[in-house]
């Protein structure tokens, strides 16, 4: 796994610079694997969507300062991502 160095600047940073530092602490933690097993399956009608996927989602967009679930559709357009 790469290093990721962190310093202190007065550089003004772009919204999604700090989904690589989320990105690796959430994947060194077991968030993931606790949450798809919070939810009960006996009472979902079909599990698609991962509780997870959402939850990491939401935390993305948190990241970019986006408050809004609805934001996650502004990817969607683009082709890049």
């Amino acid at each position: 796994m790469k290093t990721i160095k962190i310093e202190f600047s007065d550089e003004r940073l772009i919204t999604p610079s700090g989904l690589s530092l989320v990105g690796q602490v959430l994947g060194k933690s077991d968030l993931v694997s606790r949450c798809n097993k919070l939810m009960d399956k006996d009472k979902r009608s079909g599990p698609q969507i991962k509780t997870s996927d959402v939850l990491l989602t939401y935390i993305g967009l948190l990241c970019q300062g986006k408050t809004q679930y609805e934001s996650v559709n502004e990817m969607l357009e683009d082709p890049e991502y």
